[in-house]
């Protein structure tokens, strides 16, 4: 009778193992987003910002802005300024109950912000995050766009890599748009995403450097 009570708590165990196993599985590999860096982010400069259509495309943006040094603390090795700018870091999350794929995001960018290093970077977390086409628009650059194509792209339920560029600037906020392979361009919430915005200094040079003009050429039509 123990032998057989024994036996039954084998197999009971056995049983429970097998059914938790797949549950650890999925615990340990589950999704890790750019949420989960936000530790080391500048303060105020960490978040999320959602783009909708009408059911279509339901996307949650992850943003965070990172100080100069900071972002190698969360991503060893991975700053392409080698520590010396602001790294804006973003991450697409494709909801589950979205029913197209995502084709784009542009971020708008001021004249002078200086971008540079625009890129992506595998998410430490599997799975690693889809490959895009990163590039800049414009000189100086006026946007920062992120393509996907109909072949590779970020489905419903998937994420984005880590998508990144550099900046000697500080963030603002700046409109930004995605779009889908079956919806148009589509703007996000109010607030928009953060982009690097000029030193006051720099601002201030190329307004005296307009007034310098504007005088230099009066003088010359009076003298005339």
């Amino acid at each position: 009778m123990t032998a057989k009570i024994l036996y039954n708590k084998r197999s009971f165990r056995l049983v429970l193992g097998l059914a938790i196993a797949p549950v650890l599985f999925i615990a340990t590999t589950a999704k890790a987003e750019l949420i989960t860096y936000f530790s080391n982010a500048l303060s105020g400069w960490s978040g999320t910002t959602t783009f909708s259509s009408a059911g279509k495309l339901f996307v949650d943006v992850e943003y965070a802005v990172y100080a100069p040094g900071s972002f190698d603390a969360n991503f060893p090795g991975k700053d392409p300024s080698d520590n010396n700018q602001y790294v804006y870091a973003y991450q697409l999350i494709n909801n589950a109950t979205s029913t197209d794929n995502i084709q784009k995001i542009t971020l708008g960018l001021d004249s002078l912000a200086l971008p540079a290093n625009i890129s992506e970077i595998d998410d430490p977390n599997l799975p690693s995050g889809t490959v895009s086409n990163p590039s800049f628009t414009g000189s100086p650059p006026g946007s920062a766009a992120w393509t996907y194509t109909t072949d590779v792209n970020v489905q419903p339920g998937g994420k984005s890599k880590i998508l990144i560029f550099t900046s000697p600037n500080g963030p603002k906020l700046a409109s930004s748009t995605m779009r889908g392979f079956a919806v148009g361009v589509i703007g996000n919430v109010p607030g928009g995403l953060p982009s690097p915005v000029p030193e006051p200094a720099a601002l201030l040079g190329l307004v005296t450097v307009g007034c310098v003009f504007v005088l230099v050429r009066q003088f010359r039509r009076k003298s005339l």
